[in-house]
C-alpha cells in the first residue's frame, strides 16, 4: 500500500481535490497501512472462533476496540487536532488492539466470553482428564 500509494490516491481522485487533501490521504493510508496485518489476524481469528461457535466473544472484542477507536478519535481528532491522521492513529491504534487480545484468546491467556476458550478451557480440559483418571 504505502509503496503505491501516490498511484492508489490518484485514481480514488485526491490529486483533484488539491495538495492538501492529497498530503493528508497520504499520511491516512500510511499509518492505516500499518494495521494491515492486525486486520488479518482479527479476520482470521473471527473466522476461528466462528468455527468454535462463539459469535459472542469477537462480538466483546470488537466492541471494546471501537470504544477505544471512539475515544481516540475524541481525543486526536478535535482535541489534538491531528485531523485525519489522528483518525488513522486511533483507528490502527484500536485494530492492534483487538488482534493482540483475539490472540490472547486462542493462545488461551485471556478466556472467551463464555468462559469456553482461553483459560477456561485448559482449566475444563485438565478436569475432564482428572475425572476420566479417576473413573478408570
Amino acid at each position: 500500500l504505502v509503496c503505491f500509494s501516490q498511484p492508489l490516491l490518484r485514481f480514488i481522485g485526491t490529486s483533484l481535490t488539491g495538495e492538501e487533501a492529497n498530503g493528508y490521504a497520504t499520511s491516512f493510508l500510511t499509518i492505516r497501512a500499518i494495521s494491515a496485518p492486525a486486520v488479518f489476524l482479527a479476520s482470521a481469528s473471527i473466522g476461528i472462533l466462528r468455527g468454535y461457535l462463539d459469535t459472542k466473544t469477537p462480538l466483546v472484542i470488537l466492541a471494546a476496540a471501537n470504544l477505544v477507536n471512539l475515544l481516540l478519535d475524541i481525543i486526536l481528532i478535535p482535541g489534538a487536532r491531528m485531523g485525519p491522521t489522528g483518525a488513522a492513529i486511533a483507528t490502527t491504534t484500536a485494530e492492534w488492539i483487538s488482534a493482540i487480545a483475539f490472540l490472547g484468546v486462542l493462545a488461551g491467556n485471556l478466556p472467551s466470553a463464555d468462559g469456553d476458550l482461553g483459560r477456561n478451557q485448559l482449566h475444563k480440559q485438565s478436569s475432564s482428564d482428572d475425572d476420566d483418571a479417576a473413573a478408570a
